[in-house]
């Protein structure tokens, strides 16, 4: 077992997962008691945030993902598909939440493809990406590897790994309106950017 794997298995990776998911939680004002249709892009196991959700029977949980993972919740749709082509009618899902998805993601024009449609398909909508400003790059686990000239920069097991800015994300056509928030993923460590919009009906 490695350290990624070790650090995973863990209650406190349990703790700030359950913290982040609170977070998200409250930025949207989701009443978790109300039926809704949720859509969680680049699902995989649901480990990130559907497994918060897990014994919900008022939700209807949609999960999507271009790999096949398996997921344990009964209330959960799993669709093999490419987020940057949802087929789903406009507004059809309440929120629509995304974690580390977008930094993986190439050329810029697909990311963007992709938020057009998470915009589309959404009411309210969480994106989360590492922040520009953590101190310990959590996918290669180096030290302000972000922050390296590109000339400088080593790739571990071909991680492809994108950052940008807060003010970057937010120039996004489809993003206008979006708010960001940063949030400390493990303190003084890793960080999170937070983008969400949320449905004032």
């Amino acid at each position: 077992m490695n350290i990624q794997e070790y650090w995973w298995s863990t209650s406190l990776s349990h703790y700030y997962k359950k913290r982040r998911f609170n977070k998200i939680v409250n930025l949207l004002n989701i009443d978790l008691e109300k039926d809704l249709n949720i859509l969680d892009v680049g699902s995989a196991t649901g480990k990130d945030f559907i497994k918060f959700l897990n014994g919900r029977k008022n939700l209807k949980i949609t999960g999507v993902d271009i790999d096949k993972y398996t997921l344990e919740q009964d209330n959960v749709t799993q669709l093999l598909c490419d987020a940057q082509e949802l087929s789903f009618p406009d507004k059809s899902f309440d929120i629509t939440i995304s974690i580390g998805l977008l930094e993986h993601i190439e050329p810029i024009e697909k990311i963007s493809k992709i938020l057009s449609e998470i915009d589309r398909v959404s009411k309210s909508y969480c994106l989360i990406v590492p922040c520009i400003n953590t101190i310990i790059e959590p996918h290669l686990k180096s030290y302000r590897w972000q922050m390296r000239d590109r000339n400088h920069k080593k790739q571990i097991n071909d991680v492809g790994v994108n950052y940008l800015s807060d003010d970057a994300w937010t120039k996004f056509t489809n993003l206008n309106g979006a708010k960001t928030e940063r949030l400390w993923y493990i303190p003084f460590l890793i960080s999170n950017l937070i983008i969400y919009k949320r449905d004032n009906n």
